[in-house]
C-alpha cells in the first residue's frame, strides 16, 4: 500500500533528523538528551528543563503545511459557504491545554494524530461568544443567536434551542518551525500550599520552579469562519478579532499570555478568501513597535516592559526611540509607573525621553 505523501515525508524526515510527532514525544516517550544513548540509565537524572528543551529540539511540525492545505481545500469544497479568514500574531507566549495531564503535571494542546499545536474551533467559538455576549448592542441579539445558536448556554426550553449558522474552524500556525518555547512558574512556598507545613510562608522556604511548554511569542495563526451568510461570517470574525486582541486565548491571560494583534499579512497562498488584498504601506520598526504597544492592555505592560525597552534600544534613531518611549509610558497607568520608578527599564525609558 502506498503511503500518503505527507506520511512518507514525515517518516523520511524522522530517519534523517530523529525528529518525531510532538504529541507522542510529550505525552508518551519524552526523555532527556539529543540522542538515543540518553534513553537509558541517566534519563532519570535529567531535569524538567532539559527534558522540555529536548522536546523543542525533537518536535517535528513540518506536517503543518499539509494540514493547512487540507483544511483550505475542504473549505473551498463548501460551495454554499462564504469563508472569512484573518491572520493574528501572538504578542506574548500562549498555552492552550495547560490542564491536560502529562508526565510534567501540565500539558499543551497538540493534535492527537499529527501532534502539531493548534487552537480548537470550540475554544475559538467560545472566546468569540463570551466577548459578544457581554459587548453586543441591543440590536445585535438576532445576529448573535444566528451565529452562536441560543442566547443562553444553559437554555432548557427546546423552542429556544437553535444551531448556530457559523462554523469556527481550528486555527493553525502559518509557519511550520520554531513554534515552541518554555517558561517557568515558581512556587515560593510549596510546603505551605501542599499542607506539608502548617507554618506561615516565609523567606526560609525553598522555591519550587515549574517548567512548562508554551507557544513562543510572534507566532502567527490563521483563523477562518464560514457561513452561508457573508454578513454573519463577517460579524463573527469581528467579535472573534476583539476577543483575541482584548481577552486572549488559553491560560494565564491576565499576565499577558495568549493575546494577539492583527497581522498585516494575509493567509498568503493558503488563504481561502477570494477577496482582493489591500496593499498597506510598510511601516518602519518604530511605527510597528508603537502599533504593538497601543494594542496592549495596561495589565500586560509590567510583564512585557523590559523586553519592549530592549526593542526600543535596537531602533538606533534617538528621535524614534523617544517617540516609542512616549507611547509606552502613555500606555501605562499611574500605579505601574510608580512601582517601576526604580527599575532599570523605567530609567532607560526616561533616558529615551530626554
Amino acid at each position: 500500500m502506498r503511503l500518503p505523501q505527507f506520511v512518507f515525508e514525515t517518516v523520511k524526515n524522522h530517519t534523517k533528523t530523529k525528529k518525531t510527532n510532538p504529541h507522542l514525544l510529550l505525552y508518551r516517550y519524552l526523555y532527556g538528551g539529543k540522542s538515543d544513548s540518553h534513553k537509558s540509565s541517566n534519563s532519570d537524572s535529567k531535569t524538567t528543563t532539559e527534558l522540555k528543551n529536548n522536546f523543542i529540539y525533537k518536535a517535528d511540525t513540518n506536517i503543518l503545511k499539509h494540514i493547512r492545505a487540507r483544511q483550505n481545500a475542504a473549505i473551498q469544497q463548501m460551495k454554499a459557504y462564504k469563508p472569512v479568514s484573518k491572520t493574528f500574531q501572538l504578542v506574548d507566549r500562549m498555552v492552550v491545554g495547560l490542564g491536560i495531564p502529562s508526565s510534567f503535571e501540565n500539558g499543551l494542546l497538540l493534535d492527537w494524530i499529527h501532534g502539531v499545536p493548534f487552537i480548537n474551533g470550540d475554544a475559538i467559538k467560545g472566546a468569540a461568544r463570551s466577548y459578544a455576549s457581554e459587548r453586543m448592542q441591543e440590536n445585535e441579539t438576532q445576529p448573535f443567536m444566528k451565529i452562536f445558536g441560543t442566547l443562553k448556554k444553559e437554555e432548557k426550553n427546546t423552542d429556544q434551542v437553535n444551531a448556530g449558522k457559523v462554523i469556527f474552524f481550528n486555527a493553525y500556525p502559518t509557519t511550520d518551525t520554531n513554534l515552541f518555547d518554555i517558561d517557568i512558574l515558581t512556587n515560593h512556598y510549596p510546603a505551605y500550599y501542599t499542607g506539608q507545613n502548617s507554618e506561615a510562608p516565609g523567606d526560609w522556604h525553598s522555591p519550587n520552579p515549574v517548567v512548562f511548554l508554551t507557544i513562543r511569542p510572534d507566532v502567527k495563526f490563521g483563523f477562518t469562519v464560514a457561513s452561508e451568510s457573508e454578513e454573519l461570517a463577517t460579524q463573527a470574525m469581528d467579535w472573534l478579532e476583539n476577543a483575541l486582541i482584548k481577552r486572549g486565548m488559553g491560560a494565564k491571560k491576565r499576565v499577558g499570555y495568549g493575546h494577539f494583534l492583527s497581522s498585516d499579512a494575509d493567509l498568503s497562498d493558503n488563504s481561502v478568501s477570494e477577496k482582493k488584498s489591500i496593499v498597506i504601506p510598510a511601516l518602519d520598526e518604530s511605527e510597528k513597535l508603537i502599533q504593538k504597544i497601543k494594542g496592549l492592555q495596561k495589565a500586560q505592560i509590567p510583564g512585557m516592559a523590559a523586553n519592549l525597552v530592549k526593542e526600543i534600544e535596537s531602533i538606533g534613531s534617538p528621535e524614534k526611540q523617544k517617540d516609542v518611549a512616549n507611547a509606552l509610558i502613555l500606555q501605562m497607568d499611574k500605579k505601574t509607573r510608580k512601582r517601576a520608578k526604580d527599575k532599570l527599564w523605567m530609567k532607560k525609558l526616561n533616558d529615551f525621553q530626554g
